[in-house]
């Protein structure tokens, strides 16, 4: 049987940082600060849980790369980061799409997409005031720090949404969680 340790009782119900705990393993009466076994069981804990940050994030519509013009009515995103997988949500109105022209996308996620091709995420978008056929559809793309959006044809085929898409009133909610590198 592994050796056990018995930690006695302190002499005030609430210990302090510099309070000495006294403990017994195979018989023997050792000592500790308050301190060192705070230090010890948030390490040993650390290891069991992931850590769990999140915050804001301003996030952009681009055409072609580029963003000449764009401006927002509203642009709130915020995110959950737990362990290595993130969860994005976020809502985006235009007032004017601009003058840039090409593929649209989103940028501004606040970590880089894991860089492989199982990483390929699907978005959940909610939009309005964007013309496409048939099926609107999005993802984030590996190895950026953005999402592409695109439309699925009734025969299958995938093309890009662009800015001829978009008009200076579109707008759009979506939600994405990813694997981060």
């Amino acid at each position: 049987m592994a050796d056990q340790i018995k930690i006695s009782a302190l002499s005030s119900d609430t210990p302090v940082d510099t309070a000495v705990v006294p403990m017994v393993k195979s018989g023997i009466t050792v000592k500790s600060t308050w301190t060192t076994i705070k230090a010890f069981l948030k390490t040993y804990f650390d290891t069991l849980y992931p850590s769990v940050s999140s915050g804001v994030c301003d996030m952009s519509v681009s055409f072609g790369g580029n963003s000449v013009g764009v401006t927002y009515g509203i642009r709130q995103a915020t995110w959950q980061l737990v362990g290595k997988v993130c969860t994005i949500s976020g809502y985006i109105t235009l007032t004017s799409k601009g003058t840039s022209t090409g593929t649209a996308g989103i940028g501004g996620l606040p970590f880089t997409v894991k860089n492989s091709l199982t990483y390929y995420t699907p978005l959940v978008l909610w939009i309005y005031g964007i013309t496409f056929a048939n099926q609107v559809m999005g993802y984030a793309t590996p190895n950026t720090k953005s999402m592409a959006l695109e439309e699925c044809m009734e025969n299958g085929a995938i093309t890009p949404l662009t800015n001829a898409d978009f008009t200076n009133t579109s707008g759009f909610m979506f939600s994405v969680s990813y694997v981060i590198e």
